[in-house]
């Protein structure tokens, strides 16, 4: 290339690729950047380099043609550089957003293209510079005094930095929102859907309810006319138009106005909310209502059973000085009749999660308000709202009664749940439509009265697993069934574990476990009206040996199977269980032998047996009374009875499979199995009356065990002393 001709400072040489090239390579790094800083600093250079690269000069001398020639390229790429440098730095400011610095008025020196400079004198807009950099901005400027507006100058961007903000993580500060629900009634949407931002339900909310003052987006909802307001979801403001609550999941007390600090009155909230989500359940899906904090309530609550649920954790504290309909707080019904509702109640649990109280202003439990009451107000057992429902992990403290049937309330199943210092668990009454059952898993019901009062001859209760423990005991059974399989354990015990006042009681005890201490006074564990309306089946009883022989399994008769009596002391309450005749319980062929020679049998007019000798001492006489023992497991006895003169019985306790019941075999040890001669009662003494003689524990018997023989050695009497048999009793399990 020849210079010749051209002076030196007229010539523009300008790399026509280098220019491009480069701005596309710092527009490159400003586009990919993850950094902020990193991506204004690129488009800064992509900036400069463009602005510079146009009036390179001091090259080598050329033609003029040729000069003209470059000159023409030069501007082009220099257009294009530009062109594309603008676009970086666009996306890399939109990308990293503005580095905000204060301000025209105080003076300023921009370094940056993402330097955004305040006008604090137009609303503290901001401003970037688009000219040369550095740009020194003198104090008490305005953009008009540092260079003007436009494309190579200022460049208002108040709503990029708006933009950026708002996507802030606080950036909803900057947003305008609503205070409160009465707020809300003066709004004014304008399209169908517009949304508006609620802070709270109200204003007036102390600090202590902070992050849960049930904020919310409400919706303009063109389409409804007609939705009553309800104060928590739907709002009709000043003009008639439903603003309604965007609900994610469930709705929650707070939405309704309920402090749930324990000490507001939260009745009318608690009620407006329900009320609510009966409205908004769906046919056949329940509105699940998500109580928050500690609702206090003053006033009878009333709910569609088959419309609404309850989730926690929370607490539904009753207040005792309160004014409830017949004494209830909670009362469980419908408003209108739901088809098939007993077929749907189980899919969402009636109550879950919550911890319902009654306590007195001392702190103390006041157990006399009464909790629920359920009913069916539909005519029909398959609209039934207030059956078959799941009470899930609650805890109930300080009421009267927990649940009160009317007709229809049958059918829950609780589930985790825990009572405690409460006087009744169920109060069962006979009521029309309730045939059904009430199931209890795992769940514990301590320190309180009875669990159940039942006068339902078809009322039923299945306890299964968890405890009744330190409470007046199982239930009162006037009519209906009880089976109940867990722990149990007391202390001190005065009351009977379960009363059964007539014969259409029935108790079933399976795979327990009982714990018993007794006060030093005669004591039944079981009170029964008529004999074997009570059945133990594969249990385990213990005592601790605190005054044992004060204890009785019964009144009468019971039915007893594999029922463990594991310590010494478990097996002395096991021998006071009662005899009704001189027969072995049940036993009918029981059998007494009079053996050797010299003593005579008289059966008297009480159904005593009078045994007396006939002969002097010495020789060979007595009596066996041979009591079936087969499919027994564990076994003991007791016998009532009198000795007429000086000489001493002695008692020899053999158990045998021998089956050959004859005088003359009933001595032999043939097929004896075990003797137990030295266990309880050993002898007889003279002149006794009504002597009490035991096995003195349970044995552990075999399954060839054939019969218990109880030996009477009356060798020692003489002619006319006489032994008399009152009783005899056999205690098996």
């Amino acid at each position: 290339m020849s210079s010749e001709g051209l002076p030196v400072n007229n010539v523009v040489e300008v790399d026509t690729e280098l220019a491009p090239r480069n701005v596309q390579e710092a527009a490159n790094v400003a586009s990919t950047s993850q950094n902020a800083d990193s991506a204004a600093v690129s488009a800064d250079a992509a900036w400069k380099f463009s602005r510079t690269a146009a009036t390179a000069a001091d090259i080598a001398a050329m033609s003029k043609e040729e000069a003209a020639a470059y000159a023409a390229q030069s501007q082009a790429a220099s257009e294009t550089a530009y062109e594309d440098s603008r676009e970086a730095i666009d996306k890399a400011i939109k990308e990293s957003g503005f580095s905000p610095i204060d301000s025209f008025e105080a003076g300023a020196t921009l370094e940056l293209i993402s330097s955004a400079l305040r006008w604090i004198g137009n609303n503290s807009a901001f401003y970037s510079w688009r000219g040369g950099y550095p740009k020194v901005v003198p104090p008490g400027s305005t953009p008009e005094t540092t260079g003007g507006f436009g494309d190579d100058a200022w460049v208002d961007v108040s709503d990029l930095t708006l933009r950026s903000e708002i996507s802030s993580p606080a950036g909803a500060a900057v947003i305008g929102r609503c205070a409160d629900i009465d707020q809300l009634y003066y709004q004014e949407p304008q399209r169908h859907g517009d949304k508006i931002d609620v802070m709270s339900f109200s204003a007036s909310w102390s600090d202590s309810l902070l992050g849960t003052h049930a904020p919310g987006y409400f919706y303009y909802d063109a389409t409804d006319t007609t939705s009553p307001a309800n104060g928590g979801t739907v709002v009709v403001n000043k003009s008639g138009k439903r603003l309604k609550r965007i609900i994610d999941d469930v709705a929650n007390t707070r939405m309704f106005g309920c402090y749930g600090d324990g000490v507001t009155d939260d009745s009318d909230s608690l009620q407006a909310t329900i009320d609510a989500a009966v409205m908004s359940a769906d046919y056949g899906v329940k509105s699940v209502v998500k109580v928050i904090g500690r609702v206090r309530i003053t006033k009878t609550i009333y709910f569609d059973a088959s419309k609404v649920s309850f989730s926690g954790p929370a607490e539904i504290a009753v207040d005792p000085t309160g004014i409830y309909k017949n004494n209830v707080a909670i009362w469980i019904t419908q408003a209108s009749t739901e088809g098939l509702a007993s077929y749907k109640n189980k899919i969402t649990p009636i109550f879950q999660g919550i911890y319902f109280t009654s306590f007195n202003a001392d702190g103390n439990f006041s157990r006399t308000i009464d909790l629920f009451f359920a009913e069916n107000k539909s005519g029909s057992s398959n609209d039934n709202a207030s059956a078959l429902h799941n009470v899930n992990f609650c805890q109930f403290s300080g009421f009267n009664k927990i649940f009160i049937n009317g007709v229809g309330g049958w059918g829950w199943n609780w589930n985790g749940c825990g009572w405690n210092s409460c006087n009744r668990l169920l109060y069962l009454t006979n009521q029309d439509d309730t045939y059904e059952r009430f199931s209890f898993f795992g769940c514990i019901w301590q320190n309180a009265g009875y669990a159940f009062e039942i006068d339902n001859p078809n009322g039923k209760i299945y306890w299964q697993g968890g405890s009744l423990d330190y409470c007046s005991g199982i239930g009162i059974i006037t009519r209906g069934f009880v089976e109940i399989n867990s722990h149990q354990e007391w202390q001190k015990r005065t009351l009977p574990l379960a009363e059964l006042n007539t014969p259409n009681a029935q108790l079933l005890i399976t795979g327990g476990y009982f714990a018993v201490r007794v006060n030093e006074q005669p004591y039944v564990m079981f009170n029964q009206t008529t004999r074997d309306q009570v059945t133990i089946r594969d249990s385990v009883v213990v005592s601790d040996g605190v005054n044992p022989k004060y204890a009785k399994l019964s009144n009468l008769p019971l039915i007893t199977d594999n029922v463990t009596f594991t310590n010494d002391a478990a097996k002395v309450m096991a021998l006071e269980m009662p005899a009704s005749s001189i027969d072995a319980d049940g036993m009918s062929t029981t059998t007494f032998i009079v053996s050797g020679t010299g003593l005579t049998e008289t059966i008297q007019s009480d159904n005593s047996r009078l045994y007396t000798s006939t002969v002097g001492s010495g020789g060979s006489k007595g009596v066996d009374v041979l009591i079936p023992i087969v499919g027994s497991k564990q076994v003991g006895f007791q016998l009532v009875v009198s000795s007429a003169g000086v000489s001493d019985v002695y008692i020899k306790k053999l158990i045998t499979n021998n089956s050959i019941v004859t005088g003359t075999s009933a001595n032999a040890t043939t097929g004896l199995i075990a003797d137990y001669s030295l266990n309880g009662t050993t002898t007889i003494p003279g002149s006794s009356s009504h002597m009490l003689c035991t096995s003195g524990t349970l044995w552990r018997v075999g399954g060839s065990s054939f019969y218990l023989r109880i030996r009477l050695n009356a060798d020692a009497l003489k002619i006319g002393e006489s032994l008399t048999i009152h009783s005899v009793k056999l205690v098996s399990c």
